[in-house]
């Protein structure tokens, strides 16, 4: 009822949305969106925006609370990431909204903002992993540094058991690799350990130009297609050693 009758979540389109006007709750929804988007620099915890919102001039009760959050995450799932016990949470499910509802200091939000440098530098990558079609205009998402992580981290973790141990790749794909593997921090895997992994400084204006930009997409298409190519080359190194070893030859 809280999400129907406010206009939360608009059941025609079937995705959350700005709450009515006149349905009370604008200023508390105005509120937590402020909160989650200023929260640019370090991650802030989610009791902390419980506290302010229990508070006047808001005084709203505990219940509502985590319900309103959970339509802003669900609404800015791309601008806004959360943490649990300082670790970033790349798929959110039920399981995370049954935690935080009950302990809210082991949650914290961040929001990103891509400026300068770094947003031509954000643009390589999204050709890279999301790819040119699917980039519209400014207003469609899919737009910011979540869905580069998301993915990211989906690949690596889809990938077979030997090539997420195996010591037989190059120094940048065991890097990259690993860099994926431990992110806690989305952003600081994007502009510092990616980058770092392929033997490059942070990405700032000062530190990397367009030539370099333009070497670093080229070390990370490598990379992941070495990581993507371990096992596949692997069972071909054994079939080669069988058909050697039987003297015979695949059919």
């Amino acid at each position: 009822s809280l999400l129907k009758k406010t206009g939360l979540y608009d059941t025609k389109h079937y995705k959350f949305s700005e709450p009515l006007p006149d349905s009370g709750i604008y200023p508390v929804w105005a509120a937590i969106r402020e909160f989650c988007l200023n929260a640019t620099e370090t991650p802030t915890t989610v009791d902390a925006l419980f506290d302010k919102l229990q508070r006047p001039p808001f005084g709203v009760k505990a219940g509502p609370l985590p319900v309103l959050l959970a339509a802003i995450l669900l609404q800015y799932r791309d601008e806004i990431s959360l943490f649990q016990d300082g670790t970033f949470v790349p798929v959110l499910g039920v399981e995370h909204f049954e935690l935080l509802f009950r302990h809210p200091h082991r949650f914290a939000v961040k929001a990103f903002i891509i400026e300068g440098f770094q947003a031509s530098y954000f643009n390589e990558l999204r050709d890279i992993l999301v790819g040119k079609a699917k980039v519209l205009s400014p207003s469609v998402r899919n737009q910011t540094v979540l869905s580069l992580v998301t993915p990211l981290i989906k690949f690596i973790k889809n990938l077979p058991d030997y090539t997420i141990s195996s010591n037989r790749l190059s120094p940048e794909a065991q890097l990259l690799r690993q860099a994926i593997l431990q992110t806690q921090d989305p952003g600081q895997l994007l502009f510092t350990a990616l980058p770092q992994a392929l033997g490059f400084h942070p990405i700032t204006s000062e530190h990397l130009q367009a030539e370099s930009l333009t070497e670093l997409k080229t070390r990370l298409i490598a990379a992941l297609r070495e990581l993507q190519k371990a096992y596949p080359e692997l069972l071909q190194t054994c079939q080669h050693s069988l058909e050697q070893a039987f003297d015979i030859s695949a059919t």
